[in-house]
């Protein structure tokens, strides 16, 4: 079985070289790209 790759933006300490790069993304990563979010992200209230 196929299994094609998602495309994920992240941030903050999710991204390569930082604290949380190796525990959440290390394993996952297929490639990884710098990119920059032109627009600002919604904020999401519970």
């Amino acid at each position: 079985m196929k299994i094609n790759p998602l495309k994920v933006f992240v941030y903050g300490t999710l991204k390569p070289g930082e604290v949380n790069y190796k525990l959440y993304c290390a394993d996952k990563v297929v490639e990884a790209k710098k990119a920059i979010a032109k627009l600002s992200l919604p904020i999401v209230k519970e």
